[in-house]
């Protein structure tokens, strides 16, 4: 028998066939289009009110007071309502639809492969099982490094549209290079919310021929991880209730990425409140980082020993 292949050399040439296969599906359609979704209602918004009243505001301000600089008068506090809505981000692009639509985009990737038979038939070939599905993981999470970041641009030009329209396009443009580092910041923690959330759905994936099972799975675990963390919280009462909460609190990818993002973004974490304050930076940083790694070679090892229909 010849020696299989490189995998360093394999996964290159298999993500090429891939891109095409998981960028042109109508589920990777459907992450980009509701990760943009509140963007388009933001722009909406704004477009109707807050941008037509900054552009009259900002003229007649200049116009009454030349030779100030109106720019940089506004910018700590343009820079802080940028930082400020990271409640928003965290509800939604780091909460519960971004995980719905993320399992069922990952659920295809091993369950789906494998109801229609395809992962059957590629696994006859001389390629590790496991490079077929790190390969579509692969596709996707580089896929969304653009989308990620084009949404929080576009949101936080918004907001700097907001402030400084009327000071014209080039103070506006000059805001959101400002701002660039909480677009960073915001990008880096949602991208390992979606990374985490992904290795949960392969997880749910390894044990199902059907992709929406797997789908359904991740959603089930998120909510039944939410109520038991609610009804322990309010049965048992006292330090020991909150205790429990707060550890169940931690098997929630939302939980931390929320921390995760407002220690990044204020330096530490009394903006989460005190019902986060017992919180850890450590433990959520490592939650989003480790624990998904683990999930996904514990799959992976799952996928190269599973007997194949």
């Amino acid at each position: 028998m010849g020696r299989r292949p490189s995998v360093l050399r394999l996964l290159p040439a298999i993500m090429r066939l891939d891109a095409g296969l998981v960028l042109g599906s109508g589920r990777f359609l459907a992450f980009v289009l509701l990760t943009l979704l509140p963007v388009m209602i933001f722009t909406y918004v704004a477009g109707l009110f807050w941008i037509p009243q900054s552009w009259q505001n900002l003229r007649l301000y200049s116009l009454a007071n030349p030779g100030v600089d109106v720019y940089e008068g506004l910018r700590e506090k343009y820079l802080s309502v940028v930082r400020d809505l990271y409640p928003m981000y965290t509800g939604f692009w780091m909460g519960f639809p971004l995980l719905v639509v993320t399992s069922l985009v990952v659920s295809e990737f091993l369950a789906g492969e494998r109801a229609s038979g395809t992962f059957d038939l590629l696994a006859t070939r001389p390629v590790p099982r496991s490079m077929l599905v790190v390969s579509k993981l692969a596709v996707f999470l580089i896929a969304a490094v653009p989308v990620l970041y084009v949404t929080y641009l576009l949101s936080t030009a918004v907001v700097a549209a907001s402030f400084f329209e009327g000071l014209g396009v080039s103070s506006v443009a000059r805001a959101v290079w400002d701002a660039h580092g909480y677009i960073a910041r915001y990008v880096i923690v949602n991208w390992l919310y979606v990374f985490a959330v992904s290795c949960l759905t392969l997880a749910f994936s390894s044990r199902t021929t059907r992709s929406y099972v797997a789908a359904m799975g991740v959603v089930g675990y998120y909510i039944a991880l939410n109520v038991t963390a609610g009804v322990v919280e309010a049965m048992i009462k006292g330090r020991v209730g909150e205790l429990v909460a707060e550890a169940l609190s931690y098997a929630d990818f939302s939980y931390n990425a929320e921390v995760v993002a407002v220690r990044l973004l204020y330096g530490n974490l009394e903006p989460l409140g005190e019902r986060l304050l017992a919180a850890s930076f450590g433990a959520s940083l490592t939650v989003l980082v480790v624990v998904p790694l683990a999930l996904l070679a514990v799959t992976l090892a799952l996928v190269e020993r599973m007997d194949l229909v």
